[in-house]
């Protein structure tokens, strides 16, 4: 019986000392990360999941943005079913994110600069591409994973504009060498956007964020310069259509900002806003060979449209708005001068 006993106990721990290792093979099994450059799906899944990228080097997280567009560009289904993930897991994928992004962002300058003029169109258009995926991205994670279908126009709105905000951190922290490069890309990437993409179609949020790109990009006037000189005609066409459904955009957003300011703020403000109207009014489409009356005219004749579409709450800050901009140009028209023009 004492033999027996024995036997049972050298047993149990036998099978205990299996039943550990075979429980380390599988952890080490579930937490081995598979090779970048190979990595499936899954294998992608894993590396946001598992791994702290705060802690890996540039070489490996950039390997990984790389991979991603090469695994995950044709596919409907993003990597963002986090119903398994517990609250670490879920804080870790987000964090892996960001700092993905932000690599990407910094990679992809580098490589449009890089490229001859003629095949710089090409990896715009691939990027602007990866600006919405990584907001759906951001709102499954957000939300679970759950796809919101055709409903998430509005809700997408507030990730893209986020979007615009990590851009303007990743390029204030960017070394200064490299800032104007930077705006050089952004420039370009946001006239790409423009010349390829209907906004129209796009929710608020997305629009008032592309103009606060564009001021930052092109100056507070939103000089445009030869924005189009590059651009096949249909696309130089699609940018100025764009670029009416922007100016509502800059009106609202501009209605709101005026309301904020002290009474002594407004005048030099409003001679401000005058600039971007000529330089709205010099691209307006279907303008006659008059350019900047024609344009003016199509302006004026937007304003109540525009003020009509603004929420009733903040209609009459819109009304005001439009008449201190009226009064100016007409002002202006007729040589009178405001604070802040020359010679005032």
């Amino acid at each position: 019986m004492r033999h027996r006993g024995t036997l049972t106990i050298v047993a149990a721990v036998g099978l205990s000392a299996v039943s550990v290792a075979v429980g380390m093979q599988v952890h080490a099994w579930l937490y081995r990360l598979p090779e970048v450059a190979t990595a499936d799906r899954e294998g992608l899944v894993r590396w946001l999941v598992i791994a702290d990228l705060d802690e890996r080097d540039e070489a490996t997280c950039r390997a990984l943005v790389d991979r991603c567009e090469v695994v995950f560009a044709d596919e409907g289904k993003l990597p963002a079913d986090t119903e398994a993930l517990n609250d670490d897991e879920l804080a870790r994928v987000k964090r892996n994110v960001e700092r993905l992004k932000e690599v990407w962002f910094h990679a992809r300058v580098d490589d449009y600069l890089a490229l001859p003029t003629d095949e710089r169109a090409a990896l715009m258009d691939r990027q602007i591409g990866n600006i919405f995926r990584c907001a759906e991205l951001d709102r499954r994670l957000d939300d679970g994973g759950e796809d919101a279908g055709g409903d998430s126009n509005d809700d997408a709105g507030g990730y893209v504009a986020a979007f615009f905000d990590s851009l303007s951190a990743w390029q204030a922290a960017a070394a200064p060498a490299k800032q104007e490069r930077i705006d050089e890309v952004v420039r370009a990437g946001l006239i790409r956007w423009l010349a390829t993409h209907d906004l129209a179609q796009q929710p608020s949020a997305v629009r008032r964020s592309i103009v606060a790109g564009l001021e930052k990009a092109l100056g507070s006037e939103l000089s445009f310069g030869d924005a189009t000189s590059t651009l096949a005609a249909a696309e130089g066409e699609q940018f100025w259509k764009n670029v009416e459904v922007l100016a509502e955009a800059w009106f609202h957003a501009k209605a709101d900002e005026f309301a904020s300011l002290a009474e002594m703020e407004r005048p030099p403000f409003i001679v401000q806003q005058l600039a971007v109207v000529d330089e709205l009014a010099a691209h307006w489409p279907s303008v006659s060979k008059n350019v900047s009356k024609s344009g003016a005219a199509g302006i004026a004749g937007r304003l109540q449209v525009w003020i009509a579409a603004t929420a009733t709450e903040k209609r009459a800050a819109a009304e005001e708005f439009a008449v201190a901009l009226q009064k100016a140009w007409f002002a202006r028209a007729l040589g009178s001068f405001l604070p802040g023009l020359p010679g005032a």
